[in-house]
């Protein structure tokens, strides 16, 4: 087979609006983990209250992670992705719509949920596509787009600040960001999907909500000692 062939060329198409979407990603968390903890440390709760808050993400993330791969066979990869930041979306702006730790623990843990969707099902997207002596490679691109993304995310809230509804905006912009690369590709066989993501997707789900919790709470721990 050519290397110019549709199977070999495709999957390389496929792959730019999936790295786009990595870095979208990676600056919507590094924006929305450490937000939530930051304004309930302004506005003056307590550090055990910030913390229960925090893990309600974590907490949403493994409740739901191992469905994940269960939808994105059924609705496609690109819906999955779309329906989820839609969704993450419409709840940063709910924060600016609500106070109180109890609220806000709700809307986190449902953040939680739906935040592990574009993550996996990127990676379901990306064991598919690519051959298997260049997914080290490929995955390596992956997780630097996403770091790279996840540390130009606070120095948005540097700029945009941690209080009133103007960083929870930009934060359901941001997430919105996530689905417009993949506007344009067409969606992967749904039956491959979910037999590549039924090896790592546990693991994988596992890793990014202890992840996102510690991120939460270390950039709590760096607001309150600044």
């Amino acid at each position: 087979m050519s290397p110019s062939s549709p199977a070999i060329a495709s999957p390389r198409r496929t792959l730019l609006p999936v790295f786009a979407a990595c870095a979208a990603i990676g600056l919507q968390a590094g924006i929305g983990i450490p937000l939530v903890p930051l304004a309930l440390e302004q506005q003056g709760h307590d550090k055990l209250t910030i913390g229960i808050v925090s893990a309600a993400w974590a907490v949403g993330m493994l409740s739901f992670g191992t469905r994940i791969p269960a939808l994105a066979a059924r609705f496609g990869t690109v819906p999955a992705i779309v329906g989820a930041v839609v969704i993450g979306a419409i709840l940063n702006a709910s924060y600016t719509l609500t106070s109180g730790p109890i609220a806000w623990g709700i809307l986190t843990f449902l953040h939680g949920v739906i935040g592990g969707v574009p993550w996996v099902v990127s990676e379901i997207w990306m064991n598919v596509v690519v051959e298997e002596k260049r997914r080290g490679r490929v995955m390596g691109i992956y997780s630097g787009l996403v770091a790279l993304g996840m540390a130009l995310g606070p120095l948005v809230l540097q700029v945009v600040g941690v209080y009133g509804p103007v960083p929870f905006l930009t934060g359901a912009a941001l997430s919105l960001l996530v689905a417009v690369p993949l506007l344009g590709p067409a969606l992967l066989p749904r039956s491959s999907a979910a037999a590549s993501a039924t090896r790592f997707s546990e693991k994988k789900i596992k890793l990014a909500s202890l992840s996102t919790a510690g991120f939460s709470r270390t950039s709590s721990r760096a607001n309150s000692w600044a």
